[in-house]
C-alpha cells in the first residue's frame, strides 16, 4: 500500500504524540507505585511506634486478657494514644457497667517521633492485634496474617504478639489515595486533550508542509517537459523557501543554458556555412570555367580554408576548456616579456593597418613573474591585439599600459574606437557574441577570440573585463596573480 507524504507526516506526528503520552502514563504509574511504597513505609514507621506502645500496654495489663474481656478497649487505646488504660470492670451483681476510667500516661520511648504515632481515622480501621501464635485478638475482623504487614511486639526479648496493618482496602479513602486518584485523573484528562490537539495540529501542519513540496514536484515535472519558464512563488523564509529559491535559480540557469545552446548551434552553423559556401562557390566557378585556377583564385581558396581552420581550432579550444581537458604547462613566467614578444610579432601588421602603438610600462615591471603557461599567455595577448586591429577605426591608436599591486599585475589594452554599448559589455566574452555591425564577421572576426581570452585568464586564476575607455574605444584589462 502506497501512502502519500501528507499521511506519513500526520502518522509520524501522531505516533510521536501517542508515544509521548504512553511514556507519561508509564511515568505516572511508576511515580504512583513509588508513592504507594513511600506511603507504606511511612505507615510501617508508625506501626513500629505503635508496637512499642502495645508492648507497654501488655506489661501494664499483664497480657491480652483484658482485650478479650472488653473489645472496645482496643479502640479506646488507639484513640487515646496512651500506653496506660485503667478500666473499671462491670460488677458481678448485674449492675450496669460503668464507663471506663482512663488514666493517660505518656509513652516511654527513647526518641520522640517526628509525626503522630498513628492516625486513628486512617490507620485505625486497618490495625489488627495478633497473639504470639499469630492468632487474631482484636482489630479489623477481615484481617489475617497473610494480608497484613506485621511488626512484632517484644517484651523482655520475647515476642508476645504482633501488630498488623492490613493492606489498602478496596473502597478506603485515605488522603494519599485521594491525592493519587486526583493526580492520575488530571494527567489522563490532560493527556487526552493533548492527544486530540496534537492530532488536529499535525493534520494542519502536514498540509501546510506538503503544499510547497507539491508545488516543487509539479514544477520539477514541468522541467522534465522542457518548460524552463516555470517558477515557484516563494512565501516563506525557512528551508522550504530556500529550496524554492534554489529551484527558481536552477530553472533560470537551465533556461539560459537552453537559449545559449540554441544560439550556439545557430551561430556555429552560420559561421561554418559561410566559409564553406565561399569555398564551394569558387571551386564550382573554376570547374565551370567562370574563373581560372590561377594564383589569385588559389590564394582566395587558401584564405577561406585558413579562416575555416582557425574557426574549428577556436571551437576545439573552447570545447576542451569547458570539458576541463585543455592542456596547461604551468611554469614561472614573466608576462611583460611575453607581451613584448607578442608586440614584436604584430609590429608589421600594426604599421600596415594605419594604427599607432603606444606602450607604457612601469620600471622594472619585466621582473614580475606569474605562474602560467607561456603559450597560452601568447594566445591571450595575441587575441586581444588582433581584436583591436580588426575592429578599431583606421587610422587609430592602440594603447597598452601596465599597473600592478603587491599581489597582481594588470595589463590594459585600449583602442580609439568605436566603443561598445554599455548593455553589451557583460556579454562581450560570450561565445560568438558580437556587439554591433561594426564588430561583425565582415571585418574578419569569428566572435570566439574574447571567449578564449576569458577562458585562458580564468585558467591562470586571473580575470578579464571590458569597459569603454577614455579614448572612445574599447578597453580590456587582464589581471593575473603574481607568483609567490
Amino acid at each position: 500500500m502506497k501512502l502519500n507524504l501528507s499521511v506519513k507526516i500526520f502518522v509520524t506526528f501522531l505516533l510521536v504524540t501517542v508515544t509521548s503520552s504512553l511514556l507519561i502514563v508509564i511515568a505516572v504509574r511508576v511515580s504512583n507505585r513509588y508513592f504507594e511504597r513511600y506511603s507504606q513505609q511511612k505507615d510501617l514507621k508508625k506501626l513500629e511506634y505503635l508496637a512499642d506502645a502495645v508492648a507497654e500496654f501488655y506489661v501494664e495489663n499483664n497480657g491480652w486478657d483484658i482485650l478479650n474481656q472488653n473489645p472496645d478497649l482496643w479502640r479506646s487505646f488507639l484513640n487515646s494514644g496512651s500506653s496506660k488504660v485503667d478500666l473499671v470492670m462491670p460488677s458481678q451483681e448485674g449492675r450496669p457497667p460503668l464507663e471506663p476510667s482512663i488514666t493517660m500516661r505518656p509513652i516511654s520511648m527513647d526518641r520522640v517521633p517526628p509525626m503522630p504515632i498513628w492516625d486513628p481515622q486512617a490507620l485505625g480501621p486497618r490495625l489488627i492485634l495478633f497473639d504470639s501464635n499469630k492468632r487474631r485478638i482484636t482489630g479489623n475482623p477481615e484481617g489475617t496474617i497473610d494480608n497484613c504487614d506485621i511488626i512484632p511486639v517484644i517484651v523482655d526479648d520475647a515476642t508476645v504478639g504482633w501488630v498488623g496493618l492490613r493492606s489498602y482496602m478496596k473502597g478506603s479513602d485515605t488522603l494519599d489515595q485521594a491525592y493519587l486518584r486526583k493526580q492520575s485523573m488530571i494527567i489522563f484528562i490532560t493527556g487526552g486533550i493533548v492527544l486530540l490537539a496534537s492530532s488536529f495540529f499535525a493534520l494542519i501542519f502536514s498540509r501546510h508542509l506538503l503544499r510547497p513540496i507539491r508545488l516543487l514536484a509539479d514544477a520539477t515535472k514541468a522541467l522534465t517537459q522542457r518548460n524552463f519558464d516555470v517558477r515557484i512563488n516563494v512565501q516563506s523564509s525557512d528551508e522550504l523557501g530556500d529550496l524554492a529559491e534554489r529551484f527558481n535559480f536552477m530553472a533560470k540557469k537551465m533556461d539560459d543554458y537552453e537559449q545559449n545552446q540554441l544560439r550556439w548551434l545557430s551561430d556555429i552553423s552560420h559561421e561554418l556555412r559561410t566559409p564553406l559556401s565561399v569555398l564551394i562557390g569558387e571551386i564550382e566557378a573554376i570547374q565551370d570555367g567562370v574563373r581560372k585556377a590561377d594564383e589569385k583564385s588559389l590564394r582566395s581558396l587558401c584564405d577561406e580554408a585558413k579562416h575555416l581552420e582557425k574557426l574549428v581550432n577556436d571551437l576545439h579550444t573552447l570545447s576542451l576548456a569547458e570539458a576541463g581537458a585543455i592542456s596547461m604547462k604551468m611554469v614561472s613566467v614573466k608576462p611583460i616579456s611575453v607581451l613584448n614578444e607578442v608586440i614584436y610579432h604584430f609590429k608589421n601588421r600594426i604599421e600596415n593597418s594605419e594604427m599607432s602603438l603606444e606602450v607604457s610600462l612601469k620600471p622594472r615591471s619585466d621582473e614580475l613573474t606569474v605562474l602560467g603557461d607561456p603559450m597560452r599567455l601568447v594566445q591571450l595577448f595575441s587575441n586581444i591585439i588582433e581584436n583591436a586591429l580588426i575592429h578599431a577605426e583606421k587610422p587609430g591608436r592602440l594603447i597598452i599600459r601596465q599597473t600592478n599591486t603587491k599581489d597582481s599585475i594588470s595589463l590594459i589594452f585600449e583602442d580609439t574606437g568605436p566603443g561598445v554599448p554599455e548593455d553589451s559589455l557583460p556579454r562581450l566574452f560570450e561565445r560568438l557574441y558580437r556587439a554591433d555591425s561594426s564588430r561583425s564577421r565582415s571585418t574578419g572576426g569569428s566572435g570566439l577570440g574574447l571567449a578564449i581570452c576569458k577562458t585562458i585568464a580564468e585558467l591562470h586564476h586571473g580575470a578579464i573585463k571590458a569597459r569603454n575607455g577614455d579614448e572612445g574605444g574599447l578597453e580590456i584589462e587582464v589581471t593575473l596573480p603574481l607568483a609567490a
